[in-house]
């Protein structure tokens, strides 16, 4: 994994070709570079470069406080440009409002693929447990 300067030092890796059009993956909020991998080398296999990053506080990038969206945005910028550029971003999840949200904060993409953003249209959702934030929390802090 190459590290670019961006705010925390973010990781990241591009597989296949340089001069090919790069897909940058945005995982999900758990997610890592490990996890993209395989759709990496996937893109690579049909003629593009596939980018991966460890998003801020996940794998080898590092964290700054206090967290803020438009810091991920920054970072996910820097790795674009760190690549050489990309032409489409492909975000999962919260992944797909990172990457929406850098595409209308200066990321330059051709295309973007966001699959199962956490968008709420309605409220036919069911309520949130009012413990929800504090049991999660536990969890990261226990690994």
């Amino acid at each position: 994994m190459q590290q670019v300067h961006s705010a925390d030092g973010t990781s990241w890796e591009a597989v296949g070709p340089s001069d090919a059009p790069g897909v940058v993956v945005v995982g999900g909020a758990f997610s890592t570079a490990d996890a993209a991998r395989p759709l990496a080398h996937a893109l690579a296999e049909a003629g593009l470069r596939g980018v991966v990053l460890d998003r801020r506080a996940r794998g080898g990038s590092g964290d700054t406080w206090p967290y803020a969206p438009g810091r991920e945005v920054e970072d996910l910028i820097a790795v674009a440009a760190a690549a050489g550029g990309i032409r489409a971003a492909l975000g999962h999840s919260s992944g797909a409002v990172l990457a929406l949200r850098a595409a209308a904060g200066g990321l330059e993409v051709d295309h973007l693929f966001l699959s199962e953003p956490p968008f709420a249209f309605e409220d036919s959702r069911p309520p949130q447990a009012p413990d929800l934030v504090d049991r999660l929390q536990a969890h990261l802090d226990a690994g």
